[in-house]
């Protein structure tokens, strides 16, 4: 499925930072209830928001981001698990507290019964052997209601622009993703650019007015109900106007935008109205600058470009 997406710049009213953690921090997993684009439905979460915190660090730096689940609706999934896509990870120890050390068997006797219910029999019960980042039920258990996860790695020599989700089914269709970058302090590009900084993520995600099932293992995908950018967006048929994103320029700085598409099912077709750019990155890695009027993203991809 093909959308098409046009983003309008505004300005000379400056940029506004967008709050961004990392790289350690805790980051809450939690259930409430949101409307970007006029529905109100039920989420899961990281921090509250869609989508997520920006989480950043710099080529270097030793994370540690303790994931803790705090999640209450039984509607939904109880448990998670995050993943981060595009990172390679290095010294990576992980700690899910009270719960799991590598090496162990996933799930305590006690616990057993919240996966049963979730997830089917107790058969699924797994031991971890090795550390490869983070399938659900592969190489990591979810984490259990109530629990929490210290993912801790080093990023020494990767810089660019990522993404984190749910790893667990269908979850980050409910929201439970966001942008992850990694800031290079001898960036190659940093002279074609002035401003580069938290105001510069470009998020595009699918949303679903209903979307917490396991996914259909047959058949075509699920229709999104709309498109989000930066977590706003608007469904055709509601009666309301919701609002949405803006991007705040000033004439005459050159910004490089951080492009990254965290949807479950589309790919998008994205432009910016009256401009052309420059793609400077594609999926965590520097190219030889291309000139471009727009730019087709798909599902976890990410390109950077400058303007």
């Amino acid at each position: 499925m093909l959308s098409v997406i046009s983003l309008l710049l505004l300005g000379p009213l400056g940029t506004a930072l967008v709050a961004a953690i990392g790289p350690v921090a805790d980051l809450r997993i939690r259930n409430a209830f949101i409307h970007p684009d006029g529905f109100n439905r039920s989420g899961v979460l990281a921090e509250g928001i869609l989508p997520g915190p920006l989480i950043t660090g710099k080529k270097g730096d030793n994370f540690q981001l303790n994931v803790i689940n705090e999640l209450t609706d039984n509607t939904m999934f109880l448990s998670t698990s995050i993943v981060r896509v595009g990172v390679a990870y290095y010294n990576f120890s992980a700690h899910l507290f009270s719960f799991l050390s590598i090496g162990t068997v996933c799930f305590k006797r006690a616990q057993i019964g919240q996966m049963d219910r979730e997830f089917g029999p107790s058969r699924s019960v797994v031991t971890v052997t090795d550390v490869e980042p983070f399938r659900a039920f592969v190489t990591q258990c979810p984490i259990a209601a109530g629990h929490s996860f210290l993912y801790d790695f080093n990023v020494p020599d990767q810089a660019g622009t990522f993404w984190y989700h749910s790893h667990l089914s269908s979850q980050y269709c409910d929201g439970l993703r966001g942008a992850f970058v990694v800031y290079d302090p001898e960036d190659p590009y940093a002279a074609l650019y002035d401003v580069d900084d938290a105001s510069t993520v470009i998020t595009l995600e699918d949303w679903y007015r209903k979307f917490d099932a396991p996914a259909p293992v047959s058949g075509p995908a699920p229709a999104p109900d709309s498109t989000l950018i930066n977590g706003l967006g608007r469904y055709p048929k509601q009666r309301t106007v919701s609002p949405l994103a803006v991007i705040n320029v000033i004439q005459g700085k050159r910004y490089r935008f951080r492009l990254v598409s965290i949807a479950c099912t589309p790919n998008y077709l994205f432009s910016i109205n009256s401009h052309s750019f420059t793609v400077i990155e594609v999926d965590g890695e520097n190219h030889k600058g291309v000139p471009a009027d727009s730019v087709q993203i798909f599902v976890g991809h990410i390109v950077r470009i400058r303007d």
